[in-house]
């Protein structure tokens, strides 16, 4: 897959053999060699910069791509490059090239830079993933990015964003100090501009002094996001979570952090003091205090004093530990017990209807994507019904003959009635009769019966052969709304429906017949064309389904996302086919397509069902026609096998243990840090909010992931958790 470096390109992402953007036709050839892998941050459209993972001709790099026009923000990418050019240390990324580039058709040009992929991840990852750090990793760490703004320093550069984000971690155990976006030249006009205010504000909550949030920045700031940055990875806690001293606004950190010596909680201390004239001076005194180690030397203490301190340190230690541990296992058992009953509530079908509801909401979220652009509509309305003589239900053998002959003139791939006709043709067209017999690309319709129900079902058009004719039969859920899509079903002995295979699928097979694409079974019974496999809903892969019938060949519908019929199928309708009312467009798209018929007119028949986009009537149609949930259908097969659209499929059911249980340890964790009622109440609303998020970027790739169980174990933890505390402390 390669990436359209065009910020404003719709659909950015492109197949590998491509030169050129599928949608907007720019170059996916950046400045003759570099190929967009992927993003290495999210493309929201709320950066002005944006920063993939680049192939040079096999070799891994990164470019960032600014897309203003500003004159500010060129001039810092420029300073980036001319600054990374300058240093020359295995800590900082090395600069490659600085280029601009042109997409097709737009008048603003990118500002690229392309420099030197850091492997592994960054410091603000790490902490969030391990414990805080040792006294030994500290002063390693510490000396290495101590180095590192040395060398800065020296070339008279402030970078003026020191924090964990912009630290990585190699593999081997190397720092390296990135994003010099904001990194400053120390000239004359600098120390100028200080004297006025004039200087661009760099902010970063929790690693900013003061000085320079005002415009003042000088190397003691530096040293001072230094030190709040060793403050987070000691305590593991987010510098500006943490209290302060109310007379000195010194940061109250120190208790967090038992495992450092006193001499380097000394250091740290002096290097995030408010005042710049109370930090260390440069990077050559701390290199020197973390040589020497004897800020405050404890050799000099008495013997006793230090077998004491010794002694309450171990003590301390063992204590945490052990609180440490309890308080894990107690969180464990608590998220075993929450997920095991509401995985229970849920396998005994309790949360079936409101799981249904939430996934309908997260699939009207899905952005529109347009019609369908093999299948075409022929629509038959009130109107056309009343204009027909003659006719027996909503279309006369003398119509239907007229509309086959019209379409047959444009050769469409394959041309589905979506009209029950068990009545033989009429003597007094015996064209038609002869077309129904002889045609290869024409589906007829049946109904399946079923003797639950004393449905009698109903029988295919007689003329045609039972290979082209697909039962209609659908899936309706406990809330009359369709979600699943049936392909195939053995008829009872005495159905007048002997067909097993559904309309839609009859047609979607004749169209990629003309592909080349043949279907075959799979030694697990299912479904695959090419590639592409349509697994079935079986008891042991069912999802949030839990008393649904499985009968026949059920596969989950992904459903074409809709506000109007438009946006699933083109349509026409019958009168203006007939009469010759079609324009050019419409006439290029009788073309090489699946023609659907059917009738739309609601007085006359009762063919409009439900789907997951009836749920609110202010944004979409109320309930869709029988037509066009069979060109959905029919879509859902295509798109799937030529397009790649992702078909929906479930997890594993011990994937979805898993799934709730984590979310439940979650809540947990912030009931353990969360003390105040509000904040913890925020915290879990986001939360949740997350949850929905990531089903949801899921769900575009293809996951039906469950919602409300994570979020409901997530509540009962915290909840649980809580209780606990209140009553432990009572």
């Amino acid at each position: 897959m390669i990436y359209c470096i065009n910020p404003r390109c719709q659909k950015r992402q492109n197949p590998d053999n491509l030169q050129k953007c599928q949608f907007c036709g720019s170059r996916l050839l950046i400045n003759g060699r570099y190929k967009l892998v992927k993003p290495l941050r999210e493309l929201s459209g709320q950066h002005t910069t944006e920063i993939f993972e680049v192939d040079d001709r096999g070799t891994t790099k990164v470019i960032k791509v600014l897309n203003s026009d500003r004159s500010k923000f060129i001039e810092l990418l420029q300073q980036e490059a001319r600054v990374l050019q300058r240093l020359q240390n295995s800590g900082i990324p090395k600069i490659y090239e600085y280029f601009t580039f042109l997409p097709n058709n737009e008048t603003k040009k990118l500002y690229c830079l392309v420099m030197e992929k850091i492997e592994g991840q960054n410091l603000k990852q790490w902490i969030e993933e391990n414990e805080p750090i040792s006294e030994l990793k500290a002063i390693d760490w510490l000396k290495q990015l101590t180095n590192i703004l040395s060398e800065v320093h020296e070339a008279k550069l402030l970078h003026r964003d020191i924090k964990p984000s912009n630290i990585m971690l190699r593999p081997n155990g190397q720092l390296a100090l990135i994003d010099f976006g904001t990194v400053r030249e120390i000239t004359h006009t600098y120390v100028n501009k200080l004297a006025w205010n004039d200087i661009t504000q760099v902010l970063s909550p929790g690693y900013t002094p003061v000085e320079q949030m005002e415009g003042q920045a000088a190397r003691e700031s530096d040293f001072f996001a230094l030190g709040r940055t060793f403050v987070h990875l000691l305590t593991g806690i987010y510098p500006a979570q943490l209290p302060k001293n109310p007379q000195t606004n010194q940061l109250l950190w120190r208790n967090r952090a038992p495992q450092i010596s006193e001499w380097l909680a000394y250091l740290i201390e002096e290097l995030i003091a408010p005042l710049p004239q109370n930090r260390p001076p440069n990077a050559q005194s701390i290199l020197e205090c973390l040589t020497k180690g004897n800020i405050q030397d404890e050799t000099r203490l008495p013997l006793t004093t230090q077998i004491a301190t010794t002694i309450n340190q171990i003590t301390r230690t063992q204590h945490q530990t052990s609180n440490r541990l309890w308080r894990a296992v107690r969180l464990l058992l608590t998220s075993i017990v929450v997920t095991s009953l509401v995985m229970s509530v849920r396998q005994l079908g309790g949360l079936e209807t409101w799981e249904l509801a939430a996934s309908d909401r997260l699939q009207r979220w899905r952005p529109i994507e347009g019609a369908d652009p093999r299948l075409l509509v022929v629509t038959i309305t009130e109107s056309d019904i009343q204009a027909q003589s003659q006719r027996q239900g909503s279309l006369s053998d003398r119509t239907l003959e007229q509309l086959l002959t019209k379409l047959q003139q444009f050769r469409p791939r394959a041309i589905g009635l979506d009209i029950y006709r068990d009545i033989p043709v009429s003597t007094a067209y015996p064209n038609l009769t002869k077309y129904l017999q002889k045609s290869d690309r024409f589906i007829g319709l049946c109904k399946i019966s079923d003797p639950a129900t004393n449905n009698p079902g109903i029988a295919p058009p007689p003329e045609l052969a039972p290979e082209f004719v697909g039962f209609s039969d659908i899936i309706l859920d406990e809330d009359n709304i369709i979600r699943r899509q049936l392909l195939h079903l053995t008829p009872p002995a005495n159905s007048p429906c002997t067909s097993e295979y559904a309309f839609s699928l009859q047609l979607a097979l004749l169209y990629l017949a003309t592909e080349n694409i043949a279907p075959k079974v799979t030694l697990q019974g299912d479904l695959q064309f090419g590639d592409v496999v349509f697994k079935r809903l079986t008891a042991n892969n069912r999802g949030a389904y839990q008393n649904a019938d499985l009968r026949g060949y059920q596969v989950l519908l992904n459903l074409r996302p809709y506000r109007a019929v438009t946006d699933i199928a083109y349509q026409v309708s019958l009168n203006d086919i007939l009469n010759n009312r079609l324009t050019p467009t419409i006439l290029n798209q009788l073309q090489d397509r699946i023609v659907l018929v059917g009738v739309t007119a609601p007085t006359s028949v009762n063919d409009y069902w439900f789907t997951a986009y009836s749920n609110s009537q202010q944004r979409f149609e109320k309930q869709l026609p029988g037509v066009f949930l069979q060109a959905q259908m029919v879509s859902h097969i295509l798109s799937a096998v030529l397009d790649r659209r992702p078909l929906l499929l479930v997890w594993n059911l011990w994937i979805e243990i898993l799934w709730v249980a984590g979310w439940s340890i979650v809540g947990g964790l912030i009931a353990g840090y969360f003390k105040q009622i509000l904040y913890l109440g925020l915290t879990i609303s986001v939360t949740i909010l997350l949850i929905q998020a990531l089903c949801f970027g899921l769900l575009l790739q293809g996951s039906w992931v469950p919602v409300l169980p994570p979020a409901l174990a997530l509540v009962v933890t915290s909840i649980s958790i809580v209780v606990y505390r209140t009553y432990k402390f009572r």
